[in-house]
């Protein structure tokens, strides 16, 4: 079951309407019991047996809790070992045991997992008890692709009654809408293209590989940005508020801005747990370099271990780190540094989108070398107008809401989103998963 099923829209329904009686009657502990259930039978729909790396994730943080809490070091590190086995069992194993494959959103709450551990040990927050640790991890509105949220953050919201609201709603169902149609008009439109020109890099032109390597760019953006709003505006109308995940990355005008508004919940999550304990910026600068690299690889690691992710890692280290020693252009270079960014963070994930076979030089060399006419379209000139007509609509929403441009009064809003749901009805194609599922 995803957001974006019939059947999610029923399941919501339900969810919603117990929890706003047993919040308005106060009973905070069984309302929450009702949020956990919901969790696992949603996480349930995927695969009967995940709900148990939920409940296995949520006994060793119990078990653990208390002893780190108290300053044990065995215990942190005993928990984040047991924490990490299924975790890299599932992402690792595959390559060795056939038939395997990675339960969705396991590194997601694995990860909330380890920084509950780590908080604890460092006094950030005092141990919950089992039913809010399981609640925290298995939020469903989080459960697959995140925000990756820390149960200091949680915790605090659903130990008391919601503020459910009709505001909270409207607001929240208008953020669910505007991700929906992220997520089935604009990724899974340029998903189309981005599959038809890749899937034989020989066959076409530098033209279209260096649109389709600009077009996947805006495609898994939209697709991830597109989850994460809906996550956000489920969790909303719910009373709960989760983390930004993204703040108009492709606008940064430095690859240091860009990490600061790129999937902002793992990007903190590696400055906390790994680049800060590392020495971080406070070490020497051969100790920084080393930190800065630990942190790109591991983030390459966690999407996978095919060659082009660590390619993927490798380059933005070196962007990163050429960027902070050398320092941003002056003067009326600066002008032309923005686009650069973005023209190489898309050359890296040309990387990304193929990283196995070899078939990311092959994108790359053509588009450098050509030829670059014929220019295939791969679809009809209809479909592909259509396409970036989407596109172009979806960059201008960003652009107006970087700059707080878009009007906030209903006489706006209520047209707006009837015409974002006649886009959804009409221009939606196939739904295909969203892409953080496999990671």
């Amino acid at each position: 079951m995803t957001f974006y099923a019939p059947s999610f829209a029923v399941f919501f329904a339900a969810v919603y309407a117990a929890v706003a009686v047993l919040n308005a009657r106060h009973r905070t502990g069984l309302r929450n019991g009702v949020l956990t259930a919901a969790s696992w039978c949603f996480y349930g729909t995927l695969h009967y047996l995940f709900p148990l790396l939920l409940l296995y994730s949520a006994c060793i943080c119990h078990l653990f809790g208390r002893a780190a809490a108290a300053g044990s070091k065995r215990a942190v590190a005993g928990a984040i070992v047991l924490c990490l086995l299924p975790l890299l069992f599932f992402k690792y194993a595959p390559g060795y045991i056939p038939g395997i494959w990675l339960p969705a959103g396991l590194s997601f709450f694995t990860f909330q997992a380890v920084s509950y551990i780590v908080d604890l040990y460092r006094k950030r927050l005092s141990p919950a008890g089992w039913g809010e640790i399981a609640l925290c991890l298995s939020f469903f509105p989080t459960l697959t692709a995140g925000p990756i949220e820390r149960l200091r953050r949680l915790l605090p919201q659903l130990r008391g009654p919601l503020p459910l609201s009709y505001s909270a709603f409207v607001s929240g169902g208008g953020l669910f809408l505007w991700g929906l149609f992220q997520k089935t008009v604009v990724a899974d439109r340029l998903r189309l293209y981005v599959d038809l020109i890749y899937g034989a890099p020989e066959a076409n032109a530098g033209s279209s590989l260096a649109l389709a390597a600009l077009l996947y760019s805006l495609c898994i953006y939209a697709d991830f940005s597109g989850y994460t709003d809906m996550a956000r505006g489920l969790a909303r109308t719910l009373g709960v508020e989760l983390m930004p995940n993204f703040r108009f990355p492709y606008l940064a005008g430095s690859f240091r801005e860009f990490w600061r508004r790129w999937h902002i919940s793992l990007t903190s999550w590696f400055a906390d747990y790994v680049y800060r304990p590392l020495g971080g910026n406070r070490a020497g600068r051969a100790r920084w370099l080393a930190a800065v690299a630990a942190v790109f690889i591991l983030s390459a690691l966690w999407h996978g271990t095919a060659a082009g992710f660590v390619i993927w890692g490798g380059l933005h280290a070196c962007f990163y780190a050429a960027e902070q020693w050398i320092g941003p252009p002056r003067g009326r270079l600066r002008l032309l540094y923005a686009p650069a960014v973005f023209l190489c963070i898309t050359l890296a994930w040309v990387f990304f989108r193929l990283p196995t076979d070899g078939q990311a030089l092959t994108v790359i060399g053509r588009i450098i070398s050509g030829p670059w006419l014929p220019f295939q379209p791969g679809a009809s000139m209809f479909t592909t107008a259509l396409t970036l007509s989407m596109a172009g609509l979806f960059i201008a929403a960003e652009f107006l809401q970087s700059h707080g441009r878009l009007p906030r009064s209903a006489w706006f809003r209520l047209p707006a989103a009837a015409v974002l749901i006649i886009l959804i009805l009409l221009l939606s194609p196939p739904a295909a998963p969203f892409i953080y599922y496999k990671f």
